[in-house]
């Protein structure tokens, strides 16, 4: 084998030459075209990410064209004749899904639901990764997808959120070339994560040990688990629950150690219609017993701000644009922790936030600091005390005047 070795020759330079455009030219096709080997996940694959990549609104510009007179008219595929739109779609589209799936998804619409939220919000979704599972194979041949998107949405501000989209897909082969044939994403989905994210729960521990298990229990079911499989939820670490976009849904937390001991349990209403979330601790006390409570989220969004103060029947309902933004950003900033004191009522100023005319954020503070959050009456203070009290209530005697 060592004289192999020795006795090896460089290939000549025409050789090398030759190989080196072989692999350049293979490369370049590979990046062109990185998921068309006409097989059912690949095909599936660029589907879902011409679809879910929302960048732009060209399309739904369409139907908003002030200079087209909008026709009540159908045609045969069930949706309105704005001049452009079909064609518009079929060209994006036609290479990827059969003309039954592109009809009957045109018609209803779900082509046009990333766009379509893309020019009302102005948010824009990118694709992370896409995971195929459950792959099924009819006794016609056609090939059945449940697919789940990893991407992340892009808001106006430039805030970004990281979420997770998912639905069905079933490929057919067409003449040799595989191509979706029915296409069932999760209903109203898209459109509401470009309007609002996803809503969550977020649980930090702030606690010195650390958290074996976290469990989020609904009325009915275990909404979410958290098991750390050997990797625990130590002091200062956040795991998110997502949470189904819905008015009041009545939870309960648990937090427990690595014996399944339950250390801390309490009870919540939340709202997470809109995308709201909702933050929780899990602390312990000065006599280290484990505590869970709320906190303030850290993106409160909010058009009209009310400002209460003591037993006082007058209220400031203040909308400029930058008083709101300053008073959503003390909410922003606020970092709290448990105190076992009494709010001061007669100096309490209330600050309810709003936004599209829903009710999203409450806190309560007096001159010491002391405060109360979301109408619980477990008091808080802040951890800098640096609640800009004087500024608050500045807010409010001007705006009596």
């Amino acid at each position: 084998m060592i004289k192999n070795i020795l006795q090896y020759r460089k290939p000549g330079f025409w050789a090398g030459a030759l190989v080196l455009i072989f692999v350049i030219v293979l490369g370049m096709g590979l990046i062109a075209n990185p998921f068309d080997n006409n097989k059912p996940e690949g095909r599936a694959e660029k589907f879902l990410r011409t679809y879910y990549a929302v960048d732009n609104a060209d399309i739904a510009e369409l139907v908003f064209n002030p200079s087209i007179e909008q026709p009540s008219k159908m045609n045969e595929t069930g949706l309105t004749e704005i001049p452009g739109l079909q064609d518009a779609l079929t060209a994006k589209y036609s290479e990827l899904m059969t003309e039954q799936a592109l009809n009957i998804s045109a018609s209803n619409r779900v082509l046009l639901e990333g766009e379509m939220a893309a020019r009302q919000y102005g948010s824009r979704l990118k694709v992370d990764s896409i995971s195929l599972n459950g792959k099924s194979e009819a006794e016609n041949s056609n090939v059945t997808f449940h697919y789940n998107i990893h991407a992340r949405v892009t808001v106006t501000s430039g805030d970004q959120e990281a979420i997770q989209l998912g639905g069905v897909l079933v490929m057919k082969e067409v003449d040799g070339t595989w191509k979706v044939d029915q296409f069932r994403p999760n209903a109203g989905e898209l459109g509401k994560v470009m309007q609002y994210g996803k809503p969550y729960i977020h649980v930090t521990n702030k606690t010195t040990n650390s958290i074996k298990t976290v469990e989020i229990h609904t009325q009915k079911s275990t909404t979410g688990t958290m098991h750390a499989d050997n990797s625990l939820m130590d002091g200062g670490d956040v795991f998110s629950f997502e949470m189904p976009y819905a008015s009041y849904i009545d939870f309960t937390m648990k937090a427990l150690d690595s014996k399944g001991n339950l250390l801390a349990e309490k009870s919540y209403t939340g709202d997470f219609s809109g995308g709201r979330d909702m933050s929780l601790v899990i602390d312990q006390n000065v006599k280290g017993i484990y505590i869970i409570y709320q906190m303030p989220t850290k993106n409160l969004v909010a058009d009209e701000v009310a400002i209460f103060f003591s037993v006082m029947i007058y209220a400031l309902f203040e909308t400029d644009d930058e008083i709101v933004s300053e008073l959503v950003n003390i909410y922003n900033g606020l970092d709290l922790e448990p105190v076992d004191a009494e709010i001061d009522i007669m100096s309490m100023l209330g600050v309810n936030s709003y936004n599209d005319g829903n009710h999203v954020a409450r806190l309560s503070v007096d001159k010491n600091g002391i405060f109360w959050l979301n109408g619980e009456i477990e008091t808080y203070r802040s951890i800098n005390d640096d609640f800009p009290y004087d500024r608050v209530k500045e807010i409010y005697e001007s705006g009596k005047h």
